[in-house]
């Protein structure tokens, strides 16, 4: 259902004590409530502003977003398999330009674990193919993205002050895997990917001219190849990764087993600079890994 793009916000109760009208008045009345903003989303500009706000911030700061969910595998004419439980924890710096856009430079970290526990895996049993595997704990960036509100737009849409918007990605690109190389490590030649990222607030504070960084829940859905450590070659088939979280209002808000637990594997996402190598998927695969037998 298509809304319109201008919002107000809910109407703020009075609350406080009553005033006195003069220093020996005995009679009080309540204080006036303050006049709502005006959520303004018709222009570039405005969409902008409203989505960086939910995203990571309009300031030059550090947000830290966290998410979980679960990996599960798709087989042709077989039910679907719960596989493994990921978390991830992304790194979002925020640099305001003179023009009005943003470049936010990012890192990710991820990590697989056994659902509810918060012990990263070394090796696990692929039920598919029976075999011993070593999940490959993802790292990624730094990336920097850049926004500009040229021509910025995005389909919003509300219920009460509960406001959300998604992005959605398909690619289809050359797998940097080799199957003839990686045998049972690539899934194909190419790479095939469909995802939504959705985030949602309040637009009571999207409204707000003070506020610069949002609270934002976020979830996540994406169909893609087999990872290249479930070692599952060209079977038929995809992965489907689902996963919700949040903005978190500070690094100190994230569960103590959950810091532990990236802190053994990704230490450097605490960084102020966790690490600048541009450091892509693939990439450190191959970087890191042989091919099996």
């Amino acid at each position: 259902m298509a809304l319109t793009r201008f919002f107000s916000r809910r109407q703020a109760m009075a609350v406080g004590l009553a005033t006195p009208l003069a220093a020996s008045a005995m009679s009080a009345r309540a204080a006036s409530p303050p006049t709502p903003h005006i959520l303004d989303l018709s222009t570039p500009k405005a969409q902008l502003t409203a989505f960086m706000k939910l995203y990571a911030s309009l300031k030059a700061e550090t947000v830290f977003y966290w998410y979980s969910g679960m990996i599960d595998l798709a087989l042709p004419g077989q039910p679907i398999i719960p596989l493994v439980a990921v978390d991830t924890l992304i790194r979002r710096k925020v640099e305001p330009q003179p023009d009005g856009g943003f470049h936010v430079v990012t890192w990710e970290a991820d990590i697989y674990h056994a659902k509810g526990e918060t012990t990263p895996l070394m090796t696990m049993r692929n039920p598919v193919n029976d075999r011993m595997v070593e999940p490959f704990h993802i790292r990624e960036g730094a990336l920097t993205y850049v926004y500009s509100d040229t021509s910025f737009n995005m389909d919003w849409r509300r219920a009460g002050d509960t406001i959300w918007t998604s992005r959605e990605v398909y690619l289809d690109l050359p797998n940097a895997l080799d199957p003839a190389v990686w045998r049972l490590e690539s899934a194909g030649p190419r790479e095939q990917f469909a995802l939504i990222a959705t985030h949602t607030g309040k637009a009571s504070e999207l409204a707000d001219p003070d506020i610069a960084c949002a609270s934002s829940d976020f979830t996540f859905q994406c169909m893609m190849g087999w990872h290249p450590w479930l070692l599952m070659g060209q079977r038929p088939g995809h992965q489907l990764w689902r996963a919700t979280g949040l903005k978190l209002p500070s690094i100190e808000d994230l569960p103590a087993p959950v810091r532990v637990m990236f802190e053994q594997v990704h230490p450097r996402i605490f960084d102020e600079t966790p690490w600048t190598d541009n450091a892509m998927p693939a990439t450190e695969f191959m970087k890191l890994r042989k091919p099996a037998i």
